[in-house]
């Protein structure tokens, strides 16, 4: 007995390690497809000097934005297709991008209803005001720009997150483990990148916000779902204004809650959160009752 037990765990940690391998295997792929899809991108836009800079809202930046935010799409997908192809799988099919892709339309209104639902929680709090309008050339383009920015993430994070890492995970370590893992993977690098009020109430959303995010491709069946949120939820952010930012936007806003509750979006964050859960669970109910 105590024999078996040892093949079987011996093959237990044989199997984790091959897990760990194949997503691992994603990495050089991506580095060098990213390296001559993205470096070539940027090299072209700096010899044509339409190189998007930061702060500035022109036509040539947008142009500019355009072209670098799809070449960074682009070069994301081809790594995980060629990665997939590598292991044996139907390319993109594998990560989730298959024919749900009606579920991504879904997904957007989910993030977008999230956000404006959050937009009317803090207005009626007295936390955000709305102060008017701004239709300008420049609102405009910035308000494109966040929306490009914001695909671009989408389908970025997505793609590696919930696709990769979760396709290649999923089978072996079972959903909850998988959701975990990709969360922390997915959180740490916002974490790192931001100044967050604390870690409790906004790095902790993150987590909490990837689980969902893993929540969204299982009940989904596909990235689409996810990916459709990803992006509804951070486009509503520019489209409604939710930081008050100072760069021109087509809604003018205001904070004027305490720091503890809407600094760095932590009460937007967890509102959403909340919502998106709700939301989650409806669906889920849903597609249960319909199987």
């Amino acid at each position: 007995m105590t024999s078996v037990m040892r093949q079987i765990q011996a093959w237990g940690t044989s199997q984790s390690q091959h897990t760990v391998r194949s997503a691992l295997a994603f990495v050089p792929i991506l580095i060098f497809i990213g390296l001559v899809g993205v470096g070539t991108t940027v090299i072209l836009l700096q010899l044509l000097r339409l190189m998007p800079e930061r702060g500035t809202f022109t036509l040539q930046t947008f142009f500019g934005a355009t072209t670098l935010f799809s070449a960074m799409m682009v070069s994301v997908l081809v790594a995980a297709h060629l990665w997939a192809r590598w292991l044996g799988y139907n390319g993109l099919g594998f990560i989730g991008l298959n024919s749900r892709f009606g579920s991504g339309v879904l997904g957007l209104i989910l993030g977008v209803g999230a956000q404006t639902v959050s937009f009317g929680m803090l207005s009626a709090l007295g936390w955000l005001q709305l102060q008017g309008v701004n239709f300008s050339g420049q609102a405009i383009i910035n308000v494109a720009l966040l929306t490009l920015s914001s695909l671009n993430a989408a389908v970025v994070e997505e793609a590696v997150f919930r696709g990769v890492l979760y396709s290649v995970f999923r089978p072996r370590w079972g959903w909850w483990r998988t959701a975990l893992i990709t969360a922390i993977v997915f959180a740490l690098p916002h974490f790192l990148t931001n100044t967050y009020t604390s870690f409790f109430s906004a790095g902790l959303g993150l987590l909490i916000g990837g689980v969902l995010f893993a929540w969204a491709r299982e009940i989904g069946k596909s990235l689409w779902l996810p990916m459709g949120i990803h992006f509804g939820w951070n486009a509503a952010i520019g489209w409604l204004n939710l930081a008050a930012g100072d760069t021109p936007h087509l809604l003018i806003t205001k904070l004027n809650g305490p720091a503890w509750a809407v600094g760095n979006w932590v009460l937007n964050d967890w509102a959403l959160l909340v919502i998106l859960a709700l939301s989650l669970l409806a669906v889920t109910f849903k597609a249960r009752g319909a199987g």
